[in-house]
């Protein structure tokens, strides 16, 4: 892995690190309101598929040993059998997703740039929703009610956010490697 693509997943992850604490727990809803989606979505346009999904394995790694980088400053391995655990394990698909799409459509303007990362929201709120279902034996529309429908509008408010986000840092910072200038063989020093 090169040095530039190791710095840019430590940054995403502390991004998301950052963003996770700033969270808004409500009492009528079973997980809080963060930002840390925002950093999960800009993961995959800006790392690609593998290393935006690597980026969030490493936010769970970090959260699972103590340090507190999950919602409002929470950590430890028992955060991933809770109540927002769908939501966590959900980051590293829409990473990955995300960086699928941004790939397939290789989007410029912020409305394409939007239609690539909305398919990372909904998966989070998919794997938000199939945990409390699966995992804790919740009825399935009380998961819904309580896990995935209050987040879809802050929700598309954070793809637009991390659209306008990933549109900047595309247009502004190096993320591609630039390629080694070929020399001419018959060149000698």
């Amino acid at each position: 892995m090169a040095v530039r693509k190791m710095v840019l997943t430590a940054l995403v992850t502390a991004t998301v690190c950052i963003l996770a604490w700033v969270a808004i727990p409500l009492p009528f809803l079973y997980v809080p309101f963060t930002a840390q989606l925002i950093g999960v979505l800009i993961a995959g346009p800006i790392l690609g598929p593998h290393h935006g999904a690597l980026s969030m394995c490493l936010y769970l790694c970090l959260g699972c040993l103590g340090f507190p980088v999950f919602a409002g400053g929470a950590s430890g391995f028992g955060v991933l059998l809770g109540p927002t655990a769908g939501f966590l394990f959900g980051f590293i698909v829409a990473a990955y997703v995300t960086g699928i799409t941004t790939l397939k459509l290789k989007p410029e303007t912020r409305f394409q740039f939007m239609v690539a990362i909305v398919p990372g929201l909904f998966v989070v709120l998919a794997c938000g929703a199939i945990w409390p279902i699966l995992g804790m034996g919740v009825p399935p529309r009380q998961a819904l009610t309580g896990w995935a429908a209050p987040f879809v509008i802050p929700g598309l408010v954070k793809v637009f956010m991390a659209a306008e986000l990933v549109k900047a840092l595309r247009a502004n910072l190096p993320l591609d490697a630039p390629s080694a200038p070929q020399r001419d063989p018959s060149d000698r020093p």
